[in-house]
């Protein structure tokens, strides 16, 4: 038997939530192949918890307290399937869309990447727009030789892998022997980063990293919600407070996040702080 952990980080989207451990739960396996799923549920007020438990009994269904977002909530699910030691690992949103089949192709994914490039390989499912076949999520190559924080989204092939340098966690698989070497998501990260963070340090440790062919699923882009540091009509203090905000552009997740890049690294800190800077005075012209 091949066992897989999926860990899922959820908050106020009761509705979603159960639409996509339905999708998963149905979806289509080799038999051998047995779930195990960890939910973080961050203190959720529209019951989506106890609505879990009701709806999926044998889903593990974690308690956050409010302030762990994204990272903070899947770092909660992973680090507790990891504890249980599974074959793979799979970080998936619970916003997406799963297509039936996604699970069972991106194990298969991984099984030709190992028998033809031997070595250790996660695999990353994109995503598309729910009205089109525009792409929302995927794997990232980097868009320069020179300024190596810089990345491009890779267009899913219908007929391959592609390869990439790092990777969304919407939809990514994890077999255990890189769960070994990369370890969890750091406490540095709270929303963003932590997922193009795990796959950069990753690939360090001699991991490749891959789109699989076609999509997982559906998943909306989700700039909803977001803390825009750039919005007009707001002063300097109201801006660096956004831009603090663990769904702006904090600075212990980018010192973090920018170690990745040797020399670069205050160009990647910095960057932010310059945007926040012309948004600022554009506005005072």
């Amino acid at each position: 038997m091949t066992s897989v952990a999926v860990c899922i980080a959820c908050h106020n989207r009761k509705d979603r939530t159960l639409a996509c451990l339905g999708r998963l739960l149905a979806s289509t396996t080799a038999p051998e192949i047995t779930l195990r799923v960890h939910v973080l549920d961050d203190a959720s007020s529209d019951g989506s918890a106890e609505a879990i438990r009701q709806a999926f009994p044998d889903v593990l269904v974690h308690a956050g307290d409010g302030t762990l977002f994204w990272a903070g909530g899947m770092r909660v699910a992973y680090g507790a399937a990891l504890r249980e030691k599974h074959d793979f690992y799979l970080w998936l949103n619970d916003d997406v869309e799963l297509f039936p089949d996604a699970l069972q192709r991106a194990l298969d994914t991984y099984t030709r990447l190992k028998g033809s490039h031997g070595g250790e390989h996660i695999v990353v499912g994109a995503m598309r727009a729910p009205d089109s076949l525009r792409t929302t999520y995927s794997g990232y190559r980097r868009a320069s030789p020179i300024f190596t924080w810089k990345f491009q989204m890779v267009e899913p092939n219908l007929n391959e892998a592609t390869e990439c340098a790092t990777v969304n966690g919407n939809f990514l698989l994890i077999p255990s022997a890189v769960a070994d070497v990369a370890g969890n998501i750091p406490e540095a990260f709270t929303h963003t980063l932590g997922d193009f963070d795990f796959g950069l340090r990753a690939r360090k440790a001699g991991v490749r990293s891959w789109v699989m062919p076609g999509y997982a699923g559906v998943c909306e882009a989700n700039t909803t919600g977001r803390s825009n540091f750039k919005a007009p009509g707001l002063r300097f203090r109201e801006r660096l407070a956004k831009m603090e905000h663990p769904l702006g552009h904090p600075l212990r997740p980018s010192l973090a996040y920018a170690r990745n890049f040797g020399l670069w690294a205050p160009a990647v800190v910095l960057a932010p702080y310059v945007g926040l800077l012309r948004a600022t005075f554009s506005r005072r012209r």
